[in-house]
């Protein structure tokens, strides 16, 4: 309520902005926009200050304007003053604001924005309005209590463009940190000025507090709350392999889908030591140590049978007598590689591949090819090989063994050769 001398009151509802009167003999800015204004003040008051929710500003001034408040659970009845307003406008004021109440409950409980639901309690407001008039001196006051409302206008202005762009930049970080691997964010919110941020990480994710300040974000306003987890990310599964197994200089870990691949020289100690931890690793569920040289290991033994070539006669499928001694040689090396997985309790996969050379037809080629391969997978299946180890395939000319520019290169591509493929399934002692 204004009491002023040439002019009358205005009756101002904030919090889910009920209807505004104002007297038709006064000049205001639009009542709606003061009504925001005042809840934007109460808001920029408690997080200042930080006041409680439940508190809330019961007067205003602002040069020679008074603004009065009354709170109620659903609804503000604000009331602003011009002049010195007697005591009783306050029980006024919460009579009117218990009969809101008392009338509406339902509707302000419901409410989303439609303050024609809310119409009928005009009348009530306009009972509110009243003026007394008085002999008032003129003094140089307005003006100072002009730029004292621009001023305050400006600074609540920046203030809100401040709080605006700087809960954005917060907003951008947590959603950046979601997508690093190993950090599970469950929570995010303000509170008391900080942020509180709650989630799971893995001991080997990106350290936070790093990132916000690589964002140019205050660390120090952050609260985390880490839960420990172990993340089944390949990079991270991979970092946490170096760091259990500190592999030496030479040797590369690498891992694809779970699966752990060592490559490289290594010692016998070392590898050993491996095949021990690997098991302990998580996400690690199983080991490929087929490029691993510990002198004598399954690498070396791979390597030297897949570098074994059993050839064939032009249009043949049948082992001649020249290459019975290739063949012994062969199955020696698959002999000596079964043993050696099954030490190392490894499930080992030997492919036969059949090969033809590009002369006839490419039919022809890939019957003959397939044949060659199920010869010599059946000569190896003879001696003592696990079964299912052996396996055939004919690649007809699709897999040349050498380019074809002289006889000796056409001839190497009438061959059968081999291709190894093992792992360690973890689980198994």
């Amino acid at each position: 309520m204004r009491l002023l001398p040439e002019s009358a009151p205005v009756i101002e509802v904030d919090a889910n902005p009920l209807p505004t009167e104002v007297a038709p003999y006064v000049s205001t800015q639009d009542p709606e926009m003061v009504s925001g204004m005042l809840s934007a003040i109460q808001d920029f008051v408690r997080d200042s200050f930080n006041a409680p929710q439940a508190e809330t500003l019961d007067s205003l001034q602002v040069g020679d304007l008074q603004v009065w408040v009354e709170q109620g659970p659903g609804a503000i009845l604000a009331a602003v003053i011009r002049g010195h307003a007697p005591q009783d406008l306050r029980i006024t004021l919460r009579e009117k604001v218990e009969s809101l109440h008392a009338r509406f409950s339902q509707k302000l409980e419901d409410f989303e924005g439609d303050a024609a639901l809310l119409e009928a309690f005009s009348n009530d407001l306009i009972d509110c309005l009243a003026v007394r008039y008085q002999t008032e001196k003129r003094s140089n006051a307005r003006p100072f209590a002009a730029i004292l409302g621009v001023g305050l206008v400006a600074l609540l202005s920046v203030w809100l463009l401040f709080s605006f762009l700087e809960n954005r930049k917060w907003d951008r970080f947590v959603g950046g940190l979601r997508q690093q691997p190993g950090i599970l964010v469950t929570s995010f919110s303000k509170e008391g000025g900080r942020y509180q941020i709650a989630g799971l990480r893995d001991p080997l994710s990106k350290e936070p507090a790093a990132l916000l300040s690589a964002e140019g974000l205050d660390a120090g306003r952050a609260d985390f709350r880490w839960g420990a987890y172990y993340a089944l990310d390949d990079s991270l599964v991979e970092r946490r392999a170096a760091v259990i197994l500190q592999p030496p200089a030479g040797v590369t870990l690498a891992v694809e889908r779970g699966t752990l691949r060592a490559a490289g020289k290594c010692s016998s100690e070392w590898a050993g030591k491996m095949r021990e931890l690997t098991p302990l690793i998580p996400g690690v569920r199983s080991l490929d140590e087929s490029r691993l040289d510990d002198g004598g290991s399954l690498g070396s033994l791979k390597a030297a049978l897949e570098s074994a070539t059993v050839l064939f006669d032009v249009g043949q499928a049948l082992i001649s007598d020249q290459q019975r001694a290739a063949l012994d040689q062969v199955r020696a090396r698959l002999q000596a590689l079964v043993a050696k997985a099954g030490s190392q309790l490894q499930d080992l996969s030997v492919e036969v591949v059949g090969h033809a050379d590009s002369t006839g037809e490419e039919d022809v080629n890939q019957a003959l090819s397939e044949r060659r391969a199920q010869r010599v997978a059946h000569e190896l299946t003879v001696v003592d090989i696990p079964p299912g180890v052996i396996s055939a395939r004919g690649a007809g000319t699709s897999q040349p063994v050498r380019s074809e520019n002289t006889e000796e290169d056409r001839e190497y591509n009438r061959s059968v050769t081999f291709q190894v493929s093992f792992s360690r399934k973890l689980g198994s002692r």
